[in-house]
């Protein structure tokens, strides 16, 4: 898996998770002001998913 930030038609940017399989499973409800934001909240996820993955199966990579 890894995470894609993107900028839209908006000009606001945007992250979404994609898949091994090239398949969005994931996409931020939210747009960003700017990039450095998008990439904020991307490691907002990462540390929240780590910190309640009680099993230690979860892996996250970021590209």
């Amino acid at each position: 898996m890894r995470f894609e930030i993107y900028q839209g038609k908006d000009s606001q940017w945007y992250w979404r998770l994609i898949a091994g399989n090239n398949r969005i499973i994931a996409v931020g409800g939210e747009g960003y002001v700017s990039k450095h934001n998008a990439r904020r909240a991307v490691s907002t996820v990462i540390r929240d998913v780590r910190r309640n993955d009680a099993e230690g199966t979860l892996r996250v990579a970021t590209g």
